[in-house]
């Protein structure tokens, strides 16, 4: 089990993160243009959702599934995909090795670029349908992880390093992008899953509630998402359950640990502990704060 020294790490990690990439929130400083940060454990856990900024994110170790505007990518070590302010994205499943370099860019960087007409078009545009998820190769992903690895030392309060170092970011990111050749393969999915994705992000439903409210009979829908993300419907709402509990068992509120796993979803502390245990490695020790 995780000590109570560990949860709260897990909860720390998952906060700082989900605070980075909710869109509601501001980045960081508010002056600055971007920030980069690595992405692993349950702070890779976040629902169906869209912001402003654009997104770079980087595969260090790991596998994952990911949902990116209709299209479902699996992806591994090496995998570029640039996520666009007007496509809604979330990890469907990820190895419990998996981390991830997530850059992200306020649309003021471009004032500091200079790019060509062509660049800036496919980096600005207002709709993309083109394939934004390639394999960097082993020379390629070493120079710029050791890009990452020294700009993420850096103090994002430093706004003249800032505004240095996140347009530099994207632009090495994107020619690296450019350059690369292989695609991995990628499967549109039914809009009536991407609707359950995002419905399950609101609140907690049974398979039933949810079927009905997508138009299909719960054992239709129960294969179909199986069949269309490569993981069960169980699996994905017990990842948006456990997702809920650690926005509420670290949100600096008097909530017990029991308290948090019942109003995320869970039936009993025993099948959150099982979820937690299956989906991080590890298991929260029943304490209350």
């Amino acid at each position: 089990m995780l000590s109570n020294l560990g949860i709260l790490a897990y909860i720390d990690q998952f906060i700082s993160f989900y605070v980075m990439r909710e869109m509601q929130q501001p980045i960081g400083n508010p002056r600055s243009i971007g920030t980069v940060g690595l992405a692993q454990g349950v702070g890779l856990m976040q629902g169906l959702h869209l912001h402003d900024e654009i997104e770079c994110n980087f595969v260090c170790s790991g596998t994952a599934r990911y949902l990116v505007a209709g299209h479902t990518y699996e992806i591994k070590k090496g995998a570029m995909i640039w996520l666009f302010p007007e496509q809604e994205h979330t990890l469907l499943d990820f190895s419990t090795d998996f981390s991830m370099w997530v850059l992200l860019f306020r649309k003021t960087v471009f004032e500091k670029l200079q790019l060509s007409d062509n660049n800036r078009h496919q980096l600005q545009a207002s709709h993309h349908d083109g394939q934004y998820c390639k394999y960097l190769n082993s020379q390629a992903s070493h120079l710029l992880s050791k890009d990452l690895e020294e700009v993420a030392t850096l103090s994002e309060d430093d706004l003249d390093m800032n505004k240095v170092t996140m347009p530099y970011l994207l632009l090495r990111s994107w020619d690296l992008f450019q350059e690369a050749e292989y695609i991995p393969n990628n499967n549109l999915v039914h809009p009536s899953i991407e609707k359950t994705a995002r419905i399950l992000q609101d609140r907690d439903y049974d398979l039933p509630e949810l079927a009905a409210q997508v138009g299909f009979s719960p054992s239709h829908l129960s294969r179909l998402f199986k069949q269309q993300t490569g993981i069960s419907f169980s699996h994905f709402r017990n990842q948006r359950r456990l997702e809920r509990f650690f926005c509420l068992y670290g949100s600096g509120q008097s909530v017990t640990a029991l308290q948090a796993c019942l109003e995320a979803g869970f039936g009993s502390y025993a099948q959150f502990n099982r979820v937690c245990k299956q989906i991080t490695g590890g298991c929260l020790r029943d304490t209350n704060r």
